[in-house]
Parts: structure tokens; C-alpha cells; sequence
């Protein structure tokens, strides 16, 4: 894949995103001198094909969707049969994906997650301006996504999370378009559904 379909993200366009606390499964590790350089230079690492198989659907079912806005004036019954194609290969993706991969098959943390960056509470000292890689898989669509950046900040607070005690802030200097695109989907999707949860009328 070539480089012009990664971007970098500045402070002020991290400023502007939306940020949420989420469930999700996340990994981290340490990127070390050179490995930095390779980094940046190659494209950023797929874990698995059923990932690039989800992401390769989610821009397919996009497409679609608009298509199906034009259909659906013409022709609403081929429309809504259409529709519920997509939905069913959409199923079906993401239940291959489940059978596949059962280890990172569910949420194991909650971050403070953004299209710019996550914070995440972690039980080592991560070193301000290290390299770390980030693997996020989102839910429920079950995208897997892996990004590169600095560290912000590392702060110790025990009485946040005993068990692992150091905050680290991650800023995503490193990603593909794609995913920014779906990442800033995803928090307003989430940001949404909690908003029209808290307008919901409580039960009598």
C-alpha cells in the first residue's frame, strides 16, 4: 500500500475530536530505535486477514448505502431486498471473524479513546515520547485497527487503578485514512447511542 494512504494527525486536528471511554481489546507494545523508521516507512502492520476482510466490507457496505438512497426513490422493494443482503454478508463477516479469533475476540480494557489518540491505564512506567504501536479491535463491528505514536504523558495514580496504576496518553501520529475515518465514525456512533440512551423516558 503506498504512503499517501497514511496520515499524520496534528494537535489542533487532535483537539477537535471527540473523545469517549470505551470498551474495547487493546495491545500495546514498545517500538525501539530503528524499528521507529521501519515503522513509518512501511505500511502499517495487518494482523490477520479477517481484518483487512472487515475493513474490505465496512467500505463496500458504505458504497452501497449510498447507492441504495437513489434505488430506494425508484425502486423501495428492491431497495429493502438489497438492504437486507448487505446485512446478511455483514453477519456473516463478522461471525467468521468471532470463530477465527476467540483470544481478542472480546474487550479486555477501557480506554479514553479518540480518533487522535487513547489513554489507557497500564502496571509499567511508559517513558514520555516512547514509540509504542496500538492494536484496537472496536465493537461490535469487530474492526481491527493498528496505529503508531508518541507517548503524551505518563502519569502514576494508584487510586484510580490500583492494579495498574500509570495513566499513559497515546497520540495516533501514524494511521491510515481508513482509520481515522472509522475511528471518528465509531465515537460519534457511541456518542450518539449514549445520547439517545440518557433521552430515553425511564420506564413507569
Amino acid at each position: 500500500m503506498a504512503l499517501q494512504d497514511y496520515n499524520s494527525s496534528s494537535t489542533a486536528d487532535r483537539r477537535s475530536y471527540y473523545r469517549i471511554d470505551d470498551d474495547v481489546f487493546f495491545e500495546y507494545r514498545l517500538i525501539q530505535g530503528r524499528q521507529v523508521n521501519g515503522a513509518v516507512g512501511r505500511p502499517l502492520e495487518r494482523r490477520a486477514g479477517r481484518s483487512k476482510l472487515l475493513d474490505e466490507i465496512d467500505t463496500l457496505s458504505r458504497q452501497s448505502r449510498a447507492q441504495l438512497k437513489g434505488i430506494k426513490k425508484s425502486h423501495p422493494i428492491i431497495a429493502r431486498y438489497l438492504s437486507t443482503l448487505d446485512d446478511k454478508i455483514d453477519a456473516l463477516a463478522r461471525h467468521v471473524s468471532a470463530q477465527e479469533d476467540s483470544a481478542n475476540g472480546r474487550p479486555n480494557r477501557r480506554v479514553n479513546l479518540s480518533a487522535g489518540g487513547v489513554a489507557f491505564y497500564t502496571d509499567e512506567h511508559v517513558a514520555p515520547e516512547s514509540q509504542i504501536a496500538v492494536t484496537l479491535k472496536l465493537f461490535p463491528s469487530r474492526q481491527e485497527i493498528t496505529t503508531y505514536g508518541p507517548v503524551v504523558y505518563c502519569r502514576y495514580e494508584p487510586q484510580a487503578s490500583p492494579e495498574a496504576p500509570y495513566r499513559v496518553a497515546v497520540n495516533f501520529a501514524f494511521m491510515r485514512s481508513q482509520d481515522r475515518e472509522s475511528l471518528v465514525n465509531h465515537v460519534l456512533g457511541k456518542q450518539m447511542a449514549s445520547a439517545r440512551s440518557e433521552r430515553a423516558p425511564l420506564p413507569n
